[in-house]
C-alpha cells in the first residue's frame, strides 16, 4: 500500500468527513469515522478509524497516525 493515497481506501466515505477527521488530528484532537474498505485479499470490511497527531517528524513535517479497527462482526 506504500505510495497509495490514504483516502482511496475509503471510497464510500464523503471526502468532507475524511478531511474533518484529519483536520481534527492536525489541530491536536482526535478524528474518527466508520466506513467500509477492502482488504488486500478483496474482502469488504467495516472499520472504525481514529486519527491522531503524533508530532513532527524529520524536517518538521507533521505526522498523523490513523488506526483502523475491524468492526465487521459488531455491525452484523
Amino acid at each position: 500500500v506504500q505510495g497509495t493515497e490514504w483516502r482511496t481506501f475509503w471510497p464510500d466515505i464523503c471526502p468532507d468527513e475524511l478531511a474533518q477527521a484529519i483536520q481534527a488530528a492536525v489541530s491536536g484532537g482526535q478524528g474518527r469515522f466508520q466506513g467500509n474498505c477492502r482488504t488486500a485479499k478483496g474482502q469488504m470490511r467495516t472499520c472504525d478509524v481514529i486519527c491522531t497527531r503524533i508530532g513532527a517528524g524529520l524536517g518538521g513535517q507533521q505526522r498523523i497516525l490513523c488506526i483502523s479497527r475491524d468492526i465487521t462482526e459488531l455491525r452484523s
